[in-house]
C-alpha cells in the first residue's frame, strides 16, 4: 500500500478574480490528484508532496511542488514542479514567452557559464549542446519568478552525474 502526505493551498476568490482562481484552483487540483494516482496505482511506498510560494504579487504567483517518493529504504526519488500563473486570467506562464527571442543565445550562455562556476567537475549532460528551449532539455528545469528575475532550478537527476542538489541559475531582468 502506498501511503501519502500532501499539501497544497486554496487560495480565495477575491472581487474580480473569481474566474483566474477558480482555474488556478482547477489547476492545481488536477495537478495533486494525477501525483496521488501515481502513488495508488504503482503501490510504491509513500508520498509526500509539499509546496512553497516563492512569489506573489498583484499580477503573478510562483509556486513549487516538491515530491519526494520513497520507494525503499535506500531508494527515493525528488522531483520539482513549478506553476507560474497570471493572476488576472488564471492561465500558466510560459517561459518562452517571457524572455526576449533576441537574447536566447546570451541566455544560454549565461545559464552554461553559471552551471559551470557551481560544478566542481564537468561531468553536466551535453552541456556543448544546450538550448534551454530545446525539447531534450524542457524537462531537465523549472522556473519561477524572483524579484527582478526569473530563477531557474535544474532537477539533479536531469542535469548532473552524481551532483546531489539542485542547481539554480538567476535570468536577470534586462533578459525579459
Amino acid at each position: 500500500i502506498c501511503s501519502y502526505n500532501i499539501e497544497f493551498p486554496e487560495f480565495k476568490v477575491n472581487e474580480g478574480y473569481s474566474f483566474a482562481v477558480l482555474k488556478l484552483n482547477d489547476r492545481i487540483r488536477n495537478f495533486i490528484e494525477e501525483k496521488a494516482k501515481f502513488c495508488s496505482n504503482y503501490n510504491v511506498g509513500s508520498l509526500s508532496l509539499t509546496y512553497e510560494i516563492k512569489y506573489t504579487d498583484k499580477n503573478k504567483l510562483s509556486l513549487i511542488f516538491t515530491k519526494e517518493l520513497k520507494i525503499s529504504d535506500k531508494e527515493k526519488n525528488v522531483e520539482f514542479y513549478a506553476f507560474n500563473f497570471d493572476l488576472e486570467t488564471g492561465q500558466e506562464i510560459n517561459l518562452q514567452d517571457l524572455l526576449l527571442n533576441n537574447k536566447t543565445v546570451k541566455i544560454n550562455e549565461l545559464i552554461i557559464d553559471q552551471i559551470k562556476t557551481k560544478q566542481k567537475s564537468s561531468n553536466l549532460f551535453e552541456l556543448d549542446k544546450f538550448d534551454l528551449f530545446d525539447e531534450n532539455f524542457k524537462n531537465s528545469y523549472i522556473y519561477y519568478f524572483a524579484d527582478r528575475s526569473i530563477i531557474l532550478r535544474f532537477n539533479p537527476e536531469k542535469i548532473t552525474n552524481g551532483i546531489p542538489e539542485a542547481i539554480e541559475i538567476l535570468i536577470p531582468k534586462k533578459f525579459l
